[in-house]
């Protein structure tokens, strides 16, 4: 298991510099990482103090990863590295203080810090030729403005959410 997440883990690395950046300050961060084979077959992350994280104060993280689940949630084929990258994505805003909770009605019922791990993982099935991730669960949709192709955009649009500057 350890050496297929970490064969994941260095493809991600070469694959976009965004996920370099991340993973790598995963490796170097004070703050303790850990990932596990999931208790049930659905990837997931958890912070290590979820009252840390809601005030924006760096927490580690348990990522729970399938490295052989080629299936989101809802049974759409994906790579794997894709779910990997949005549970990494959801670790490293908890590891920096930057996970974006808000209340903003637009966004209802997704959640920001959702936003945020999705646009990660948009770059990455565009990366592996998978479908974008078009829902959150299995009826809300994931609005249009970031479901973006151009991954330019959708990476201003994630420093946006993380730095609150989102409408």
């Amino acid at each position: 298991y350890a050496l297929q997440v970490m064969e994941d883990f260095n493809q991600l690395k070469k694959d976009h510099p965004h996920f370099n950046e991340m993973i790598t300050t995963l490796e170097i961060s004070s703050n303790s990482h850990k990932y596990k084979p999931p208790e049930e077959k659905v990837n997931e992350n958890r912070p290590d103090d979820l009252d840390a994280e809601r005030e924006g104060i760096p927490t580690g993280s348990v990522t729970q990863y399938d490295p052989f689940n080629n299936k989101d949630r809802n049974g759409n084929i994906r790579n794997p590295k894709s779910g990997l990258i949005h549970e990494t994505t959801h670790a490293y805003t908890a590891d920096q203080g930057i996970t974006y909770f808000f209340n903003d009605n637009e966004f209802r019922p997704i959640p920001g810090f959702e936003l945020q791990a999705i646009i990660m993982e948009n770059i990455a099935r565009k990366k592996y030729g998978d479908p974008l991730k078009r829902k959150y669960g299995k009826s809300n949709l994931v609005p249009e403005k970031y479901l973006t192709r151009n991954i330019n955009q959708s990476l201003r649009t994630l420093l946006l959410i993380q730095r609150n500057c989102l409408p």
